[in-house]
């Protein structure tokens, strides 16, 4: 579980106990006192949850960073072949009633779709 998640849980717990306290019509001095302190860690939890966020987002493009894009074999070959292949080339092929060949046929093929894989 992330620091975020941790946190999120316990403000899950906060907001219940909080509810069940609100529901007493005359709290005891002990109740208030933990209603005090429940409201202040709440509050709290906001500007810790903000961290936990951010640093969580951080490790995560750190670590990307790391091992490449983050993309594998078969998605690295189809953002390839997309820069090779052509609209012009699929449209040209259309308008004369022809398969597509090259990059076009194979990002089609890859796409497994007919006409142009979007």
């Amino acid at each position: 579980m992330t620091a975020s998640q941790r946190i999120q849980l316990r403000r899950s717990e906060i907001r219940q106990r909080l509810a069940e306290l609100a529901e007493i019509s005359e709290p005891t001095d002990e109740q208030r006192v933990e209603l005090g302190a429940l409201e202040t860690e709440y509050r709290d939890t906001e500007g810790r949850l903000r961290a936990a966020v951010i640093a969580e987002e951080a490790e995560e493009r750190a670590a990307e960073e790391r091992h490449g894009d983050g993309l594998d074999a078969e998605q690295r070959e189809r953002i390839e072949l997309r820069s090779r292949a052509s609209l012009g080339r699929y449209l040209v092929a259309a308008l004369r009633g022809a398969p597509v060949t090259g990059a076009e046929a194979e990002l089609a093929e890859a796409a497994e779709v007919d006409g142009i894989p979007i």
